[in-house]
């Protein structure tokens, strides 16, 4: 779909071949990848809801956060720091 959707029934479907390419996507990373990005959203989810109802953010958090951003650099290094991976 090239033009922007305009009804209802166009978003919809925009919406569906959206999560479809974004699951084959995924689906075509490597097994340590898609574990990396399940670890982050997990950590951020778990940081954000803390945040939102404390106001604060607890030290186990901050962990999870710090090993996600480490497994995220880990399996993406070529993607965030090109000049660093070594390819």
């Amino acid at each position: 779909m090239t033009n922007k959707p305009n009804t209802p029934e166009e978003w919809e479907q925009w919406r569906k071949d959206r999560n479809q390419a974004n699951l084959d996507a995924f689906n075509a990373l490597q097994a340590d990848q898609q574990a990396a990005i399940r670890q982050t959203f997990k950590a951020l989810e778990a940081a954000q809801n803390t945040l939102s109802e404390c106001q604060d953010l607890w030290l186990s958090d901050i962990k999870e956060l710090d090993r996600a951003f480490w497994q995220m650099r880990y399996n993406f290094m070529a993607v965030v720091c090109p000049d660093e991976a070594d390819l």
